[in-house]
């Protein structure tokens, strides 16, 4: 059961994502959740529903969204982030910034 609710955590919504500037790549999974902290090869994201993730930083890692680079990043932030689960350490591939008050799953 534990799973099935860590299945549903990864799997938010895209199409929302696509409306706020971003152009996921449907090839990934993604990870929605608030900034919880941030470094120079790593981030952290608090699902809000018991999750935290942490993911390093892809060497081509594309930023997108209400921001634009890594290094805008900040503690708080909104984000939806695309990974591969056949990643270990998890990398993050895509990362959308969205508005603290956007709707969505």
């Amino acid at each position: 059961m534990a799973f099935a609710a860590l299945v549903a955590l990864l799997a938010p919504g895209l199409a929302g994502a696509q409306g706020r500037g971003c152009q996921l790549s449907g090839s990934y999974r993604q990870f929605k959740g608030k900034v919880d902290r941030v470094g120079a090869n790593n981030l952290v994201i608090d699902s809000g529903k018991g999750a935290k993730l942490e993911f390093a930083k892809g060497a081509a890692v594309k930023v997108m969204g209400e921001k634009t680079g890594w290094n805008l990043l900040r503690k708080q932030d909104w984000v939806l982030v695309s990974w591969s689960m056949a990643d270990e350490p998890r990398i993050a591939y895509e990362v959308c910034v969205i508005p603290a008050a956007a709707p969505g799953p």
